[in-house]
Parts: structure tokens; sequence; C-alpha cells
């Protein structure tokens, strides 16, 4: 395999989010040719990074949309804003104002988390009204629910109430 450019570092992967975020923060340019994108993260971080985008992501992005598998012209647009450092800053400021209009609220941080509930009480309802689920399980899901509501109410009334963002473990439960 060739060498990298001098211009080019190769980052080995790292569950360190401050890591990833330093990496986007020190590039100019995210080169992402994907055949499926799902509103996944790396462009909306990337764009708020202020990086110029080369992709073929449908998201609405500056910079150059390529097409899948044209190695070519990735390479050709990836040297066109690295040989033109004031367009690709330009790219850069236009996509942070992009990702600001991608970027969370605080009522998404509120309601995030209360349609995740809505979810999983629901889901919750079916399993227990078909009789699948043992009494124990359906008090120890009930109590754990009542505690945490009232301790959200708790902090609320004394003035610490304070929006938890998601984790991994939360989303995990979500899903099984």
């Amino acid at each position: 395999a060739a060498a990298a450019p001098a211009n080019v570092k190769m980052e080995k992967r790292t569950d360190s989010r401050d890591q990833y975020l330093d990496a986007l923060a020190s590039a100019r340019i995210l080169l992402f040719p994907t055949k499926v994108e799902t509103f996944g993260l790396v462009l909306p971080e990337a764009m708020a990074a202020g990086c110029a985008i080369v992709s073929t992501s449908p998201l609405p992005f500056e910079g150059v949309r390529i097409e899948p598998d044209d190695v070519q012209a990735a390479t050709a647009a990836v040297r066109a804003l690295w040989d033109d450092p004031s367009r690709c800053a330009r790219n850069g400021e236009a996509n942070r104002q992009i990702a600001r209009r991608y970027g969370g609220s605080r009522i998404g941080a509120v309601l995030d988390p209360v349609a995740d509930k809505l979810f999983m009480a629901c889901a919750f309802g079916v399993v227990a009204f078909s009789g699948k689920l043992e009494w124990y399980e359906v008090a120890g899901v009930l109590v754990r629910d009542i505690v945490a509501t009232v301790a959200y109410i708790a902090t609320a009334f004394f003035g610490r109430a304070i929006a938890v963002p998601a984790r991994l473990g939360g989303k995990a439960v979500t899903v099984m």
C-alpha cells in the first residue's frame, strides 16, 4: 500500500469522544464517501467543527458532492479544497452555520427522554398485559420508574432539575 501524503494524517480508531472531537477540530476537510447515510452524527459533527465536506451524502453541506465509488472525483475534490484554503475556510464556516440548524435544543434534551419513556411504557404495557411476565417482573419495572419519577419531581421542586444526557447503556435498554 502507498504511504499517505505528508498532509494526510491517519488516526487510529479511538473510543474517546474527546480525541474524536479533537481530530475533527484539527481537520480542514472531511472525506465521507458513504453509500448509505441515515443522518448519522459524523457529517453534522464535522460540519460543526468547521470542516469542508467531500461526500456522497444527500444531506445539505458546503464542499463537493461526489458519486459513490468515484475515487478520482473524491481525490480531485479533496485536492481542490486543500489547494484553495480560502474556499475551504468559507465552506467550513458555512457548514458551521448549517450544523447549528441541526443542533440540539434545551427542549429536545427534555422531550427526548420523555418520548423514550412513553415508548418504553407502551411496549412494557403490551408485554405486561399479554401475560408473558411474572408479577415480580412487572413490579420491578414499576418500582424503578416510580422511584425515577419521584426523584425527578423532587429535584425539580428543589430547583436542581437537570437534563441527564443519554448514555449508551440507556439506549441499549430501550432497544432491548
